[in-house]
């Protein structure tokens, strides 16, 4: 969406509540910025280059009713299409780099990308250099010395959903450990799970496999041909064995 926001209405309502979540959102890019290296001035007159930019995509944006309706949201039409009604976006340069060839996309909120054409042609590149350095710094706050990872909380956390206190590291740290989930199952299970836990789990499993084939049988409101595909795929089913196989 190119906003930082949760949703386009932060930008949109001039309620005071509103305004004054605005002007913390800007007060906290620019602290984003300082961390950096900008000097206060500069990242404060930054931050209002930043907001005004987001400021742009949110009034082109779908409201929530709207994203809920299918027949807004599915626009198909051909990859030229597409790339004819938006020339100042580069879109085979990232299919060609995502690694995926198309030819027809269904294209969500056409109009959202009319605008994003107009605001990558109008955009200052100092401007863009500024917004895409702070979009980078609030991606990877949590990777980033801890005052950034304070500020990013401070902000997200404690004023838009009024949590007070942040979890210890070592929970961020494994928060951020998903690629080792599995290796961690594994010194789990090798701890506290025992083959004879392993044996019930499966025929646990077994169990529910065997009273949803009783119940598929007996549905009156399913046809024979029906039935025996749902069966098909209900033997197709396997379990994870992540936490019921010892390495």
């Amino acid at each position: 969406s190119g906003t930082s926001l949760p949703d386009r209405d932060y930008y949109l309502k001039t309620d005071s509540a509103s305004v004054e979540l605005q002007n913390k959102y800007k007060a906290f890019v620019a602290k984003m910025l300082e961390l950096a290296g900008a000097d206060a001035e500069t990242a404060k007159a930054q931050a209002e280059t930043i907001y005004q930019m987001e400021y742009r995509l949110a009034e082109a944006q779908m409201s929530r009713v709207d994203r809920r309706n299918p027949a807004l949201t599915y626009n198909k039409m051909a990859f030229a299409q597409l790339k004819e009604m938006t020339p100042a976006i580069q879109w085979d340069v990232h299919t060609q780099g995502i690694g995926i060839e198309a030819d027809t996309l269904i294209v969500g909120q056409p109009d959202f990308y009319k605008a994003l054409n107009g605001w990558y042609e109008t955009v200052a590149l100092e401007d863009l250099k500024t917004y895409m350095r702070f979009k980078a710094l609030n991606s990877y706050a949590d990777q980033l010395p801890s005052a950034f990872e304070q500020a990013q909380f401070d902000f997200y956390a404690t004023t838009l959903r009024g949590t007070k206190k942040m979890k210890p590291r070592w929970r961020r740290t494994l928060d951020n450990m998903g690629g080792l989930s599995e290796q961690i199952g594994h010194l789990f299970v090798n701890e506290h799970f025992s083959p004879e836990s392993k044996t019930r789990v499966s025929q646990m499993v077994e169990d529910l496999r065997a009273a949803y084939r009783d119940r598929i049988k007996g549905l009156t409101w399913m046809s024979e041909e029906t039935k025996v595909k749902a069966l098909e795929k209900l033997d197709g089913f396997t379990k994870l064995h992540a936490f019921l196989d010892n390495p």
